[in-house]
């Protein structure tokens, strides 16, 4: 069974319900700072779906409960589609997964309800540097399904960027094992030359080391044409290794193609392989 609840930044409730599949409409307006609070009894991974704009989402909530909070109006012009948490009604949609969906092999990295804040739910993405603060540069962008590589800035072409540093470090964290065997990366491609400079807005990483949560690195190498605005550019370029189970993947050492850094992002990470269930029959039980 699931409980949803919507509370204004005050505490004041605005709606709420209740089932095994919530879709209902939310006749309202939300503001900056309320608070959509679901919470699992009897399971603890969901589909959610908060608005008709983002894309569904998998969550595995480890304490039965996931907490999202509205988004600034900068932050959803710079990372979320036209409309988004906008106007006086909304469908807000959950449902209980069977396992089969969630558990099966799919892209787990994908969480377009993901915040800053981590506030249960994963898959869920830090980074130690987003350029300015930019809520066009914030790591969720990078995990929330939307695929515009050659343009940089607000939505679509929102990423996450940390700037011209070699000391830039992205981690995506599940909060329990899962087993992957390959990550496809789309690597911003804003490959414009400026009128005055005649150079390209953007360079790009040709190495990135990937860490799972063993210590164990494997090395993702790259190639992007940044001559012109190549289509080519707006392909995934995936990385295969051998079925590794970990419960985080970092990405580190950040190597730019050119000597002298420029700016370099992240538009979009998908990592393919599944959730391992818990073998709650193996576990001790005590009186």
């Amino acid at each position: 069974m699931l409980y949803l609840e919507i509370k204004g930044k005050d505490g004041t409730l605005k709606f709420n319900a209740k089932g095994g599949e919530i879709k209902e409409i939310f006749n309202g307006e939300f503001n900056a700072g309320d608070q959509i609070y679901l919470r699992l009894d009897g399971v603890n991974v969901v589909a959610v779906k908060f608005d008709e704009n983002m894309a569904e989402s998998l969550i595995f909530a480890p304490n039965k409960s996931f907490l999202f909070t509205i988004p600034t109006d900068w932050e959803l012009y710079s990372g979320y589609p036209q409309g988004t948490f906008k106007g006086e009604s909304h469908l807000i949609s959950a449902r209980e997964v069977e396992d089969d969906e969630f558990y099966g092999t799919r892209n787990i990295s994908l969480n377009s309800h993901d915040l800053r804040k981590n506030t249960g739910g994963f898959p869920h993405a830090t980074a130690n540097f987003v350029t300015r603060e930019d809520p066009s540069f914030y790591e969720r962008n990078a995990i929330d399904g939307i695929i515009n590589n050659q343009g940089h800035g607000q939505f679509p072409y929102h990423s996450w960027a940390g700037g011209a540093r070699n000391d830039l470090e992205y981690l995506l964290d599940f909060d329990t094992d899962v087993e992957v065997d390959s990550i496809k990366f789309y690597l911003r491609a804003d490959f414009e030359h400026d009128k005055i400079t005649g150079l390209p807005h953007d360079s790009y990483w040709k190495n990135i080391d990937v860490e799972f949560s063993d210590g164990e690195v494997i090395k993702g190498e790259f190639k992007l044409d940044n001559s012109d605005l190549n289509p080519e550019n707006s392909k995934g370029q995936e990385i295969y290794f051998d079925k590794k189970i970990t419960r985080t993947i970092k990405l580190k050492n950040f190597t730019q193609v050119t000597e002298k850094l420029g700016f370099a992002a992240l538009t979009q990470i998908e990592v393919f392989g599944r959730y391992l269930k818990e073998d709650l029959s193996k576990m001790e039980v005590r009186q």
